[in-house]
C-alpha cells in the first residue's frame, strides 16, 4: 500500500513540475516576462447655474429660463494609455440644449483628463403647476473597449423639500391623547357588554 502511495505521489508531483516547466518555457518563448498593466477610467458629472453658481453634483431651485452648465470630466486612472473613448450624455427630455451630447477622446494618457461643457436650459413645460418641485437625473457614460464608467448630476426645478416633517413629543401629543381616549372608550364598552 505504501508502494502505491509513493507511485501516485511521484506521478502527481512529476506532472506539477512538468506543468511548471511548460509555463516557464512558454514565457521564455514569448521573449520574457509578460507585464499586465491595469486599465481604469473614471467620469465625473457636475452642474451649475450659469449666473454665478459653482459646479456640484446637484443644482436646486432652477427657475424658468435659467441657464445651466454641465461639466463632464473623463480621467485615465489606470497604468496604460486609453484610446477611442466614447463619451455619451443622456440629457433628460425636460432640459434643452443645442450642444453636442456625444464626444470621442482619441487618446488619454496615464493620469490625464479631458473635460467637456454643455450649456442647457429647462423647457418651459417643466414649469406647469403639476410639475413644480420636479427633479431629474442627467447621466453620462464613458466607454472604451471593455471599460465603462458613468456618473450623474441632479437638477431640481422649484423649491425642494430635503427633510422630513418634524416629529417628537410636541407633534405627537394630540395623537397620544386621542389614542388614550379611544382605548378608554373601548375598554369601557367591553365592560358594559
Amino acid at each position: 500500500m505504501n508502494k502505491n502511495l509513493a507511485v501516485i505521489l511521484s506521478v502527481v508531483l512529476g506532472l506539477q513540475v512538468i506543468g511548471g516547466a511548460q509555463a516557464l518555457a512558454d514565457t521564455g518563448t514569448y521573449g520574457g516576462t509578460t507585464t499586465i498593466k491595469n486599465a481604469s477610467i473614471t467620469v465625473e458629472k457636475e452642474v451649475r447655474k450659469v449666473d454665478g453658481g459653482h459646479f456640484d453634483w446637484k443644482v436646486e431651485d432652477v427657475r424658468k429660463g435659467q441657464r445651466l452648465e454641465f461639466r463632464i470630466t473623463v480621467k485615465n486612472t489606470g497604468e496604460t494609455t486609453l484610446t477611442d473613448i466614447n463619451v455619451k450624455d443622456s440629457m433628460p427630455h425636460e432640459i434643452a440644449t443645442d450642444d453636442r451630447l456625444e464626444f470621442t477622446i482619441k487618446e488619454l494618457g496615464v493620469g490625464e483628463s479631458e473635460s467637456f461643457l454643455i450649456e442647457a436650459t429647462p423647457k418651459n413645460e417643466v414649469f406647469t403647476s403639476d410639475a413644480v418641485n420636479k427633479t431629474v437625473i442627467n447621466k453620462v457614460t464613458a466607454k472604451t473597449g471593455d471599460l465603462e464608467a458613468s456618473a450623474t448630476a441632479v437638477v431640481s426645478f422649484g423649491k425642494v423639500v430635503l427633510g422630513l416633517p418634524a416629529t417628537g413629543p410636541a407633534e405627537t401629543l394630540a395623537l397620544t391623547l386621542i389614542s388614550g381616549l379611544l382605548l378608554t372608550a373601548g375598554t369601557t364598552l367591553r365592560k358594559i357588554h
